[in-house]
């Protein structure tokens, strides 16, 4: 859950069967759909991260899809980012995000740290 620059709440919301997942802007709602028509979030329990830049994209940290999932003001996929490609090795676990003022999309990577 997180609030957004305009004084709305953005909530991720996964369905009871674990079938889907999707974010809820209140006041009001977007669904969430990829290019092929499927939601773009993993619909598993772990935790989901949220926060809005300022271009209104919704950026969402989901640690089970091993992704950092980007939706735009109408809800239509921008992009997915699943780690550096050096680390394809490594899986990426994202905890937590934020966007700065230049909309920089900033997350922790819980398996991917430096000793």
């Amino acid at each position: 859950m997180c609030c957004t620059t305009s004084g709305e709440l953005l909530v991720s919301m996964t369905s009871h069967n674990e079938m889907q997942t999707k974010v809820v802007r209140y006041v009001g709602s977007i669904d969430h759909w990829d290019d092929n028509g499927q939601p773009p979030y993993s619909s598993d329990r772990y935790t989901k991260y949220l926060s809005e830049n300022r271009n209104f994209d919704i950026c969402m940290a989901d640690l089970g899809a091993g992704a950092v999932v980007v939706v735009n003001a109408a809800g239509k996929l921008r992009f997915r980012y699943t780690g550096p490609p050096s680390a394809k090795q490594q899986s990426f676990k994202p905890l937590g995000i934020t966007t700065d003022s230049r909309a920089n999309i900033l997350t922790a990577d819980r398996d991917n740290h430096i000793n």
